[in-house]
């Protein structure tokens, strides 16, 4: 089986042999853009690569949908019916929030591609086009077994987005992700332009180390 999901919300299980539709989900309404930020990606459904979970049988992914306001979910369909699955989806805006900062969905665009590790999906979010308002970059970790766990990550400063769309890379137990296009880093904001390490749910845990690369401008590792 393959799975393809588009920018109209729309999820296809396709024979991998023959391409036949072995079923198929529409989503919801589909978002013009981020409103009030404008994208590069017009109209704006499911843009990360989704992630399986052979084990439980289950499919993971993010989706942006048209509402007042428009809102990221994070969505768990089972792999051979495409039936949604219990618990399922999670509101990202209502359920996120790190260090007093607010995940606001019409600023946080979803590029990357999710992980999956150790029973927790995780999915990285950054900013529209044009570095749009007061967008953070952004790791969410939901628990596979019970989605109301639900964990965050954001860069202390405004901006620092995870555009890479491999998304978040991982070792197996720790998760890795590198920011860029940060303002006003700071002292307090050390984390944008930078690549960092991630424990479990996401956490971090450790003072930045700054390192000289290839003779590049120095770059902060967190780890």
């Amino acid at each position: 089986m393959i799975i393809a999901v588009t920018e109209s919300n729309n999820v296809y299980a396709l024979n991998a042999t023959s391409g036949t539709v072995i079923w198929q989900r529409d989503l919801g309404t589909l978002a013009p853009a981020g409103s009030p930020c404008p994208g590069n990606i017009i109209p704006v459904g499911i843009t990360g690569t989704p992630v399986v979970d052979l084990a439980s049988r289950s499919l993971f992914f993010d989706s942006m949908v048209s509402g007042n306001p428009n809102k990221h979910f994070m969505y768990s369909l089972n792999v051979d019916t495409g039936g949604t699955n219990a618990g399922w989806p999670v509101d990202v805006n209502a359920t996120t929030s790190y260090n007093g900062i607010p995940f606001i969905s019409t600023l946080q665009e979803q590029r990357g591609s999710l992980a999956l590790v150790n029973g927790i999906v995780y999915v990285a979010y950054s900013g529209f086009v044009g570095d749009c308002g007061k967008f953070h970059g952004w790791v969410v970790g939901v628990d596979i077994n019970n989605p109301v766990n639900v964990g965050a990550w954001a860069t202390t400063a405004i901006s620092g987005g995870i555009w890479g769309h491999g998304g978040v890379a991982s070792d197996g137990t720790n998760m890795f992700i590198v920011t860029g296009n940060t303002f006003n880093t700071g002292v307090t904001g050390w984390s944008g332009e930078a690549i960092i390490r991630l424990q479990a749910e996401p956490v971090f845990n450790g003072p930045p180390v700054a390192c000289e690369l290839l003779g590049a401008s120095k770059l902060a590792i967190a780890r």
